[in-house]
């Protein structure tokens, strides 16, 4: 898993939320480094803050998109507090949203969704 969140306090927040669950996650700060993580690894699934410091993370989205067959299938979930059409989001290749302030319910909700096997 990859989050890309530029707030520390946004990142250490979802980061125990998934280790709880034993799952392990890359921490990265900007869009372009997630461009760059994604390019080098393989990732289960992509949280993507849509206001990061560099590129807008709706930007980076559809980079990721155009970079292969593979980056099709990857789910990138929208991380914002605020309001967003999932038709922006769907055009520029995001699969779904998670507001913030959100609890692990709402992550768990997602990762249930998205991935085939429950937590």
């Amino acid at each position: 898993m990859l989050l890309v969140e530029d707030s520390l306090i946004s990142a250490v927040h979802t980061e125990s939320i998934l280790k709880n669950w034993g799952l392990k996650i890359d921490i990265v700060r900007t869009a372009k480094e997630a461009v760059q993580k994604v390019k080098d690894n393989e990732y289960s699934i992509l949280f993507m803050a849509v206001q990061t410091p560099d590129t807008d993370g709706l930007e980076a989205a559809k980079q990721i998109r155009l970079l292969g067959h593979n980056m099709k299938d990857l789910p990138i979930l929208a991380l914002t507090a605020r309001a967003i059409s999932m038709g922006l989001l769907n055009m520029n290749g995001v699969n779904d949203i998670i507001l913030k302030p959100f609890s692990a319910e709402d992550i768990e909700s997602k990762l249930n969704q998205y991935l085939t096997s429950d937590l």
